[in-house]
């Protein structure tokens, strides 16, 4: 590394070249800062190929493994302007910026989920709100490698989708749409998604927890992150009707199935999944 006026040049090399470099400081420190023992790889991990530091990072790089005693220093022949630098920066309290990529994965999915929220999950969203909650989709998905991966069973509740197939649901003048999602059996390969309707607002108040659950029956193979899904059948599962509970399910399920589509996993920690379809869309459920 090189001082050219303001900025040190780091090239990156093995670390155990670096560990034995002289590095001549030119102009300045005519002596070197000696690396007998190996730079510990978290000290230039973060530097890349031909990273340009100023003065103040490349010194505080510099001095703090110095006062960790793997840098061996003659301060001397260093200028006093530098000395001088180098001391403000020991003293001053470190800043700890890293951020794990637990942490970082975590604070994606709270921003996702808020956007998602906003956006009212994509129907009749305010101006913005579903380019938003798109930008929060993207952010997440760039992170999935840091991110466990977790299978797909379970029950899943919809978030936020961008699919006219879905988004052009609505309720009707009398009924006001509920609850979106999907009961995946990994065991059975069968994903059922369901659709909530309940009375409108105008019903009378005993009535409004009235819930029919419209079921569309799918069977999937998956190849990787690939799933294809064919059609298997429809259902009805009355949950409550006239302030009654019900819960009874008619489902029609034919021998065969018809081919359905085709999604991509692109998000899956088990809490949260992030799928795109074959069509472009995209759509975010999260684990109930």
């Amino acid at each position: 590394a090189a001082l050219a006026e303001d900025r040190i040049w780091v090239d990156s090399m093995p670390t155990s070249r670096l560990a034995h470099l002289v590095i001549g400081l030119v102009a300045t420190v005519p002596r070197a800062f000696v690396f007998p023992p190996p730079l510990p790889h978290s000290a230039v991990q973060s530097l890349g190929r031909g990273v340009l530091l100023s003065n103040d990072d490349a010194l505080q790089r510099i001095g703090g493994l110095a006062s960790s005693g793997r840098v061996v220093a003659d301060w001397s022949q260093v200028s006093s302007r530098t000395r001088r630098r180098a001391a403000t920066i020991e003293e001053a309290p470190a800043e700890n910026n890293d951020v794990s990529g637990t942490d970082a994965v975590a604070a994606a999915k709270t921003a996702l989920r808020e956007a998602a929220k906003a956006a009212n999950r994509g129907f009749d969203a305010p101006p913005g709100a579903n380019a938003k909650a798109r930008e929060a989709l993207d952010a997440v998905v760039a992170l999935a490698p840091l991110a466990e991966s977790g299978g797909i069973a379970g029950n899943w509740n919809l978030l936020w989708t961008d699919a006219p197939d879905i988004l052009g649901l609505g309720g009707s003048p009398f009924t006001r749409l509920g609850r979106i999602g999907q009961i995946i059996d990994d065991a059975a390969g069968t994903i059922v998604n369901v659709i909530e309707y309940g009375p409108a607002a105008w019903a009378p108040e005993k009535f409004q927890a009235d819930c029919v659950e419209q079921r569309i029956i799918l069977d999937y193979t998956a190849s990787g992150d690939e799933y294809d899904v064919s059609i298997r059948g429809v259902g009805l599962r009355p949950l409550r009707v006239l302030a009654l509970e019900f819960d009874r399910r008619f489902d029609a399920v034919g021998a065969f199935g018809l081919p359905f589509g085709r999604f991509t996993v692109l998000f899956n920690d088990g809490d949260l999944r992030i799928v795109r379809t074959a069509q472009g869309y995209y759509a975010v459920n999260e684990r109930v």
